[in-house]
């Protein structure tokens, strides 16, 4: 009398995951990948990152204010090295917005009637907002410029309509979809150092 046959495919199971985890275990020790069992990330050189307050000439309300927390959460969020004030920091983030630029995108043709006649005119139904940035990160201690971007730019469009707050509203969601784009780019580039 053999082993039943359900036992016989659970232990070839069992070894095919234990085979698929070592295999998996060797493939991303061997990537380079190191898991950090002290806190800290050790691909950063550096233990700790200021990120002050975004700056910009923007006239918008809020706007250095909103990028400034998008940039800190991601690094907060996808990172272990804490951000602390610039007194206490091994790095300083330093981001400059020199551009925020809104372009119609596409209009529609809207027809009225003015003294008898008819007259067209464009009307813009699309916009396109592009935010350009210098960012650059320093190592606090020396001065010396770990990695800089001098035209980090991203692009997001919005719906144009016939209310104010709805357009505002719009606007605002495209800023938050380029802050949240350029805090990616700027994360993933330190991680990168």
């Amino acid at each position: 009398m053999g082993i039943p046959l359900q036992v016989q495919q659970k232990k070839v199971a069992l070894y095919i995951a234990w085979w698929l985890g070592a295999v998996f275990l060797c493939g991303v020790t061997a990537c380079g990948y190191r898991v950090s069992l002290t806190g800290v990330d050790q691909n950063l050189p550096f233990d700790s990152i200021a990120i002050p307050m975004v700056k910009s000439t923007t006239t918008i309300p809020g706007f250095e204010a909103e990028m400034t927390k998008v940039i800190r959460n991601e690094f907060i969020s996808h990172s272990r090295v804490p951000v602390v004030p610039y007194e206490k920091a091994n790095a300083v983030l330093l981001c400059n917005v020199s551009l925020v630029e809104t372009k119609p995108l596409s209009y529609d043709v809207e027809k009225s009637k003015v003294n008898g006649k008819t007259v067209s005119y464009n009307v813009t139904r699309l916009r396109r907002l592009k935010v350009r940035m210098h960012a650059k990160l320093v190592d606090r201690r020396t001065g010396s410029t770990i990695w800089e971007d001098k035209k980090m730019v991203e692009k997001a469009s919005f719906e144009v309509g016939g209310d104010p707050l709805a357009i505002h509203y719009n606007q605002q969601k495209a800023l938050a979809e380029i802050a949240q784009s350029l805090a990616r780019k700027i994360y993933l580039k330190t991680a990168e150092t």
